[in-house]
């Protein structure tokens, strides 16, 4: 399952999850904002060794949601998927598109690194 990109008139923010919609909305300023799926998302995780109690620190989307979205259970909302996109992005995380071998992620080699 693959979700789609946010449009940024369909924020309506409550608030309860007013931080996921400020990060969300901080994503759509950087242009970070893309379809992920469940499987990045938990591989994003495991490559950082976040829990999901971090992942829901860092990006304001409550854990409970977080679950939902990576066993596909549900359809997030689009500022939950950019806020957790953002979170995930801002550690290091990089998201690879669907290009013929399939979705994928990787961490962002520190500067110098490869040089």
């Amino acid at each position: 399952m693959v979700f789609a990109a946010p449009r940024p008139a369909a924020f309506a923010v409550a608030k309860r999850h007013l931080s996921c919609h400020t990060v969300a909305m901080g994503a759509i300023e950087k242009g970070t904002i893309g379809a992920i799926t469940p499987m990045q998302v938990r591989a994003a995780r495991g490559m950082l060794d976040w829990s999901r109690d971090d992942l829901a620190a860092r990006s304001g989307v409550p854990k409970r949601t977080l679950a939902r979205l990576e066993s596909s259970a549900a359809v997030p909302r689009d500022a939950t998927i950019a806020a957790v996109r953002a979170a995930l992005e801002a550690a290091g995380v990089e998201f690879i598109a669907a290009d013929g071998a399939g979705p994928g992620v990787r961490l962002a080699a520190p500067v110098g690194l490869f040089e």
